[in-house]
């Protein structure tokens, strides 16, 4: 996969949007099992909370065909029986990290329509905020304490100008307020 499948420039953009880790199934079995390793490489996606959405084990032919599907089907079934939310869970992930996927656009279908119906949209813009804000914090946090403040800045600026009024963009303006002026 770190020769025929990351470097292609779709796979290079998804990975642009979230954060990866990488464990080694030999030096690492722990991690491996905890996470129901069953193939080598075992990709994860997994929210700031350890919730794991996605689980791609061995080398699939069709890398973000695969994680699209497996964010697609949950929310299918969630949809099917009426738990609008839940669904919304899923394939609001899938349109936050593969928005040029062809189930992605689907999905935006669905959620427009959910859109209409003013608390099921409240709920869905805090869940938007939560999935985009708290990994940019947590990174930022994490890239203030290397003393790297140029790259915590990109990361903050657009929680700060995305999401006014949330306590995600306070957090955001705190952290900014205590960098060095940029350069």
């Amino acid at each position: 996969m770190e020769t025929d499948t990351f470097p292609r420039e779709d796979v290079k953009k998804f990975f642009s949007r979230i954060v990866v880790a990488k464990v080694d199934a030999n030096k690492d079995q722990k991690n491996f099992k905890a996470h129901q390793g069953k193939g080598v490489p075992l990709l994860l996606l997994m929210d700031p909370a350890g919730k794991v959405w996605v689980s791609c084990p061995g080398k699939p032919p069709d890398l973000l065909g695969k994680i699209a599907s497996e964010l697609w089907n949950p929310g299918v079934a969630l949809s099917n029986e009426g738990k609008t939310a839940e669904a919304f869970d899923y394939w609001g992930r899938l349109v936050e990290i593969l928005p040029e996927h062809e189930l992605a656009t689907q999905a935006r279908g669905s959620i427009s329509q959910w859109e209409s119906d003013p608390a099921l949209k409240a709920q869905m813009d805090e869940k938007r905020a939560l999935w985009r804000c708290e990994p940019a914090i947590k990174q930022a946090e994490a890239l203030i304490k290397k003393k790297k403040h140029e790259d915590a800045r990109a990361l903050l600026d657009p929680v700060v100008a995305d999401f006014p009024g949330t306590s995600w963009a306070t957090k955001a303006q705190e952290l900014l307020a205590k960098l060095p002026a940029p350069k």
